[in-house]
């Protein structure tokens, strides 16, 4: 089990990599987590965050396996997090901020973030749909890939660019509904842009 002390701002670059951690708490002091921290930590069951919106701002450097949410479930003040709910007033869903959150079942994007951040929601399996506000006007590479019970996406009229394969290998998807939709639900996306 790992607590960081309050004070602590920053999770150096290989911090953690190929560690037996099992638990982790982060506290609402930590703003960044260096390249490759958490890689290869299989043990890492548990993430514990208590501030959502704190967490919602870390810069996590690296590939998708930097955050310990790659690893862990999801624990905000001590609960298990199957449905996530954004608190409005966060602007920007960082990269890999809720990467491989396996039990999330529902997620909820308030209508004040603008951007979706590289692989964001990445490897949460059991997201069946997004309906992405129509604040949104970016979505970050693989953004949204290997999510492989997602089925339906609203993409709205806001979002200008979508990066290379946002959506890869999510084999569900019965269609794109919104304004980049063509007949029979599919998205219109050339060259990453919409």
């Amino acid at each position: 089990v790992m607590t960081f002390d309050g004070d602590v701002l920053q999770i150096p670059a290989s911090s953690f990599r190929d560690d037996d951690l099992t638990e982790i708490h982060i506290p609402a002091s930590i703003t960044k987590i260096g390249k490759n921290a958490f890689d290869y930590c299989s043990d890492l069951t548990s993430v514990f965050i208590y501030d959502l919106v704190a967490w919602c701002n870390v810069e996590i450097e690296g590939s998708a396996s930097t955050s310990p949410l790659y690893y862990g479930d999801l624990y905000i003040n001590g609960e298990l997090v199957t449905d996530l709910v954004i608190p409005y007033g966060v602007t920007e869903l960082k990269n890999s901020v809720f990467v491989g959150c396996n039990k999330l079942q529902s997620v909820y994007i308030p209508d004040s973030v603008t951007s979706i951040g590289r692989y964001a929601f990445h490897n949460c399996k059991n997201i069946s749909s997004i309906d992405i506000p129509n604040s949104v006007t970016y979505i970050g590479t693989q953004a949204f890939s290997n999510m492989y019970a997602l089925e339906s996406v609203h993409i709205p009229d806001s979002v200008s660019v979508i990066e290379d394969g946002a959506f890869y290998v999510c084999y569900k998807i019965k269609g794109f509904t919104g304004k980049y939709a063509e007949d029979g639900g599919k998205c219109l996306v050339y060259n990453g842009r919409l």
